[in-house]
């Protein structure tokens, strides 16, 4: 172990406490609901155990779609995005349970959140891959999409090594939320097909409110499909709160240094956003999101790493290293 944390770091491990965000109005109301589901769980089973069964779940449908089609080009089976739901659903569920199942048992541990988090961070990529195969996003709106979510997801790790608290939530928006948005929108593409998202707006909205909306920029919009409205306006939402948290971040601590770990991720990002030029990212859509994805959730694994045992050189070296690893991808 010595070999990934420092001596100081290990002994920061018997001080970390966890300290969670706000939650909100959705995540009270589930609260009941998963309350429930965990006294369903044998005392015996390891809360590590229920994470990683969730994860499994979830990786499955994934796998199951880049079967059927990894170019995000195809139309796939409805029962595939059924079980996309059925999955999410599982997973979210378990994911939210875990922590009570440690309660319960007593056996809370820094381990235990670098576990959990950790495969929510590989979690992203796989919901990525399954909103975009069934959105049939096109690259750009995928490749949006991907890039803003992965930024909101490490800036909130980055957030809690900053401050010590892991906010999951911007207001009442937060993963419950965006959980719930995506199992409704694989039960759509389930009943109604891929092609319900390559529909234009300007297809669908009543003449009247068409001859109000005038100027190029509203043409653009309205030409574009709905799949690709929606992934825009997430994206756009995604990045103006991950502003706000950095910004509140740096308020927080009144420290400008923490801008200096947010290099490295920008350069990842930008390596990744250098795919999208070349034919083999359209050919190949899915499978490169997976890596870039698994690429990113190491470089996570490590920020809570670094989380936990307060070693800030540990942080920026791993950060460099993911960095320049991702040029050679």
């Amino acid at each position: 172990m010595g070999r990934y944390i420092t001596e100081a770091g290990l002994k920061q491990l018997d001080k970390y406490a966890y300290k969670s965000g706000k939650y909100t109005w959705l995540d009270n109301a589930f609260q009941p609901y998963w309350e429930f589901m965990v006294t369903l769980v044998p005392m015996w089973v390891a809360p590590n155990l229920i994470t990683f069964i969730g994860w499994l779940t979830f990786m499955s449908s994934t796998i199951i779609i880049l079967l059927h089609d990894f170019t995000f080009q195809k139309n796939i089976p409805g029962w595939v995005f059924s079980y996309a739901a059925i999955s999410l659903w599982t997973y979210s569920t378990l994911d939210a349970i875990d922590g009570k199942q440690a309660r319960r048992t007593k056996t809370s541990s820094p381990l235990g959140q670098l576990f959990d988090h950790g495969c929510d961070s590989f979690c992203v990529t796989f919901l990525m891959i399954d909103l975009g195969e069934a959105a049939k996003l096109e690259d750009i709106y995928i490749f949006v999409l991907f890039l803003a979510t992965y930024t909101a997801f490490w800036i909130a790790n980055w957030k809690e090594y900053n401050t010590g608290v892991l906010v999951t939530n911007v207001g009442q928006m937060g993963v419950t939320e965006s959980q719930i948005i995506s199992c409704i929108i694989f039960i759509v593409s389930a009943i109604f097909g891929q092609d319900f998202w390559v529909v234009g707006l300007k297809d669908i909205l009543p003449s009247f409110i068409l001859s109000s909306l005038r100027g190029r920029t509203m043409n653009t919009l309205l030409s574009m499909p709905i799949g690709g409205v929606i992934s825009y306006f997430f994206g756009i939402m995604i990045v103006l709160m991950t502003i706000y948290e950095v910004v509140k971040t740096i308020a927080e601590t009144k420290s400008l240094k923490s801008l200096k770990e947010l290099f490295s991720l920008f350069v990842l990002l930008a390596n990744c956003a250098v795919w999208i030029n070349f034919s083999f990212f359209t050919q190949n859509i899915g499978i490169i999101l997976f890596s870039f994805g698994f690429l990113i959730a190491f470089l996570v694994c490590k920020l809570i790493v670094a989380s936990v045992t307060k070693v800030s050189i540990y942080l920026c070296r791993c950060l460099l290293t993911l960095s320049t690893r991702s040029c050679c991808l």
